[in-house]
């Protein structure tokens, strides 16, 4: 593991809980939906991390790279954004961005994209209003425009592309526009979830089908299980990456986070 803070290349926050978009499946979501009184906590009494604690994270620490991706917000959503990109520009690293894109006009998005060193992850699942609605519950058309102006300024822009049932069918359509306006790459992503409201596309299979199919195989070729490497290499460690909530706690990665409790019981930094 990391010990020491000079050992640190990578940080990924999360710098913030707030976010318009209304996504069934993401942790936020999950945490509103619940009974525990995280409503408040969310709706009217946010996290934001402080820009004078965001700034710490450079002191000691050689940093190359900052992802702005949190799993409880979004980070254009923090009041201070503005202030807290300014800075990491100034620091000369690579930014990469994120975002459902609904937020700020077409002008800031086309600066962003004259001076911003690195790339912004646009999520739109769909090729039209209505669709990309469903699950993002956000504008497609300012979507469309603030990431075309973000190009039109010289950014790098990714599509990312969450595939259900109800929008399968504009998958290839939606990674030729990709084209057409100049994405530098078309992401396709498959949920962990699914339910009665947002369900499984036909292009994935089940548990239950791959977990046959990986059986079909063993069986087929019984050697191929010592090709399988025993030992698991941590990719965070890998890249030197640690994780900074909107609370300003550090974390080994990403995922712990989203499983421990006492983030929003604690004392605020």
């Amino acid at each position: 593991m990391l010990k020491r803070l000079n050992e640190v290349k990578q940080v990924q926050t999360g710098i913030t809980t707030r976010c318009n978009s209304h996504c069934r499946f993401c942790f936020r979501e999950e945490l509103l939906r619940s009974k525990n009184g995280h409503e408040m906590l969310f709706k009217d009494n946010p996290y934001d991390l402080p820009f004078d604690i965001y700034k710490r994270i450079f002191l000691d620490t050689k940093l190359t790279d900052v992802q702005f991706c949190g799993n409880k917000g979004d980070a254009i959503f923090h009041p201070e954004f503005n202030k807290i990109l300014d800075y990491t520009i100034d620091q000369g690293v690579f930014i990469s961005l994120a975002t459902n894109g609904s937020a700020f006009s077409e002008n800031w998005w086309r600066e962003l994209g004259k001076r911003m060193k690195g790339e912004v992850t646009f999520a739109i699942d769909g090729i039209d209003e209505d669709t990309h609605a469903i699950y993002r519950g956000t504008s497609f058309v300012k979507v469309l425009k603030n990431m075309m102006a973000f190009i039109q300024g010289g950014g790098r822009a990714r599509w990312q592309f969450i595939v259900f049932k109800h929008n399968e069918h504009q998958l290839k359509e939606a990674k030729e526009q990709s084209k057409k306006m100049g994405c530098q790459q078309f992401i396709t992503v498959i949920s962990r979830f699914y339910d009665d409201i947002i369900q499984r596309p036909s292009i994935v299979k089940t548990k239950r089908e791959l977990y046959r199919e990986g059986n079909s195989i063993f069986d087929k070729y019984p050697n191929i299980k010592k090709h399988i490497p025993s030992k698991i290499t941590c990719q965070w460690i890998k890249m030197k990456r640690v994780y900074m909530s909107s609370r300003g706690r550090i974390y080994p990665c990403c995922y712990i986070p989203c499983n421990t409790h006492d983030w929003y019981t604690a004392p605020r930094y």
